[in-house]
């Protein structure tokens, strides 16, 4: 028994970290394509707005998954967490759990699409940083049950599909909220585009999940 911390505190962690990833990722798939640019190249007000509410959810995002390390260690000896998160009864045992693993790969990646959001000024980074977030999110798809039962290969594809599709649609809408919130400029144009791409991800889920 790991004891009442993790029991508690892995699931919702990992709830926090599963929405800071998809606020990341709909942020920037907002900046990106539903809300047009300025001539110039620079984000517009909205767009902009987003990328840095996409690099504030990137922190917490690998706050949560830092945090997820030793408890997913933990709940995998049996160990109460407070007995293993020393590092070095911790960084031994990481490299032989696959999922503790990608949780420390996820820390890595969510902070340097954190720091890159929080230089993007021009629309043309937005696309780069999007791409950075949805590989954010392949270390912890590629480990775990779906990569070692059989069929592994349909089981591992449909469930990147469905992260992905689960990130844009939660995330999307989300950002689009908060845009429509603000009366931003544009908002028309961004939830006819976001219409579109939730449609494709809620059939993408249905099939997936």
């Amino acid at each position: 028994d790991p004891g009442p911390l993790t029991t508690y505190g892995l699931p919702a962690l990992r709830a926090v970290a599963d929405l800071a990833g998809a606020v990341t990722v709909g942020s920037l798939l907002f900046a990106a394509f539903l809300l047009p640019p300025r001539d110039s190249g620079l984000l517009e007000a909205g767009g902009y707005r987003a990328v840095r509410r996409a690099s504030g959810a990137a922190l917490v995002w690998a706050g949560a998954a830092a945090l997820l390390v030793p408890l997913t260690v933990s709940d995998t000896t049996g160990q109460p967490v407070l007995d293993i998160w020393r590092p070095e009864k911790l960084w031994p045992v990481i490299t032989q759990v696959e999922v503790a693993g990608a949780w420390r790969t996820t820390v890595l990646f969510a902070l340097i699409v954190a720091i890159g959001c929080r230089c993007a000024l021009r629309w043309g980074w937005t696309p780069l940083l999007l791409g950075g977030a949805l590989i954010t999110m392949m270390p912890l798809a590629l480990t775990g049950h779906s990569s070692s039962g059989g069929s592994h290969d349909v089981a591992t594809n449909s469930l990147l599909l469905h992260m992905v599709s689960a990130a844009v649609w939660v995330g999307g809408l989300i950002a689009v909220l908060a845009h429509a919130m603000r009366g931003g400029a544009h908002t028309d144009i961004a939830a006819r585009r976001f219409s579109l791409a939730a449609t494709v991800s809620i059939a993408v889920i249905a099939v997936s999940g």
